[in-house]
This record gives structure tokens, sequence and C-alpha cells, in this order.
């Protein structure tokens, strides 16, 4: 019986060990803003309806919310493509407003980041409005993409609210860094997907 014992939690910890790795394999790293150093407020974690720290991953982000507050980490691999998930306030009436965060590398400024909130911000409930006076806001997100670029590892990068900016804060979710492949790259067949089977 003892024995019996022994083998069936032996092969117990050998199936725990043989399971693969949870979740799709990417070719980009996330970098997650309350992780990063830097003096923007840290959000959360907070569940409830209506908070942007809601809809952030994890339920935690970063509010840079005066002029000169950042955010920075240091590249674990190189890149040459960033993507960045932030939100910025609405317009007082809805309509979303317009703004910029600068990207500095190493120092030195690299690029300013256009930002909007015109695609994001639902109000009520179903079917959703972009009135305000509704209320229930969600949908606090958007993305922001960035090709052509020359990241090496251990570049430090930093997101940082413009000294121009007038705007209430702006709030950093995470950053992706990826070696993205060129657009030609993705059509070699000389077809548009799905003819290429979307490769």
């Amino acid at each position: 019986m003892i024995v019996w014992l022994t083998l069936l939690l032996l092969a117990a910890f050998s199936l725990r060990a043989a399971e693969p790795f949870r979740g799709a394999d990417v070719p980009w790293i996330t970098y997650e803003a309350e992780d990063m150093g830097g003096t923007g407020k840290k959000l959360g974690p907070r569940y409830d309806p209506g908070l942007i720290e809601t809809e952030a991953s994890g339920q935690r982000c970063v509010a840079l919310a005066a002029p000169g507050q950042y955010v920075e980490f240091t590249a674990r691999e190189s890149a040459n493509a960033v993507v960045l998930r932030y939100s910025l306030p609405d317009a007082e009436n809805g309509g979303g407003i317009d703004s910029s965060v600068d990207l500095y590398q190493n120092g030195s400024l690299l690029a300013k980041l256009p930002l909007t909130s015109r695609y994001s911000y639902l109000y009520g409930t179903y079917p959703f409005s972009n009135r305000p006076k509704d209320g229930h806001p969600r949908n606090f997100f958007d993305e922001v993409r960035l090709q052509g670029l020359a990241i090496a590892r251990n570049d430090v990068l930093r997101l940082q609210q413009d000294t121009t900016n007038v705007d209430d804060f702006c709030v950093i979710d995470f950053v992706d860094l990826e070696n993205a492949a060129r657009a030609a790259d993705k059509f070699l067949c000389g077809h548009r997907p799905p003819l290429c089977g979307g490769r």
C-alpha cells in the first residue's frame, strides 16, 4: 500500500512538472507602469465601475498629473517598436481631447507620442452614448504605436508629461517593446491575408 501511494505521488508530481507554460508566446515584452520608477502617482489596485484603474491591467496604473512627472524603465531586450496603453481625460462635453507625452531614450528626447481620447469614453447604459452627463464612464484606454526605433538592451526609456501640456492628467497603463517585422515582410507571398494564411 505504501509503495502504491509513493508511486501515485511521484506520478502526480511528474505530471505537474510537465505542465506546459500557460498563455501565448508573444514577440514583445510588457513593462507595467506601476513597476517603473518615476514621480507619477500610482493608482490601484481597486475595483469599482467608473474608475480608470479598474480597466487597467492588474487594476494598477500611474497618473502623470503635473508637468515634468514621469515613469521610466530599462529595456530588457532590444526593440524597434513601442506600444503605449494610456488614458486621457474626455472633453467636458464629450468628444475627447488631443495631447502628447514625451518619450526619452537615455536622457535624449526620442519622440513626442501623440495621444487622444477622441476614440475612448462611453457613458450611460447600453447602447451607451458619448455624453458625459449620462454618467457611468467606461472605455478609458487607447493605444499609440511607433515603429522604426533603435532601442538597445539596457537603454533607459522615460515617458514624461510635456511641460506645455495643460490637461489634467495622462495615465500610463503599460508599455510594450518589440522587434516588429516591416510591413513588406508580412506579405512576401504577394497577397494580403487571408490569401497568405494570415501571415
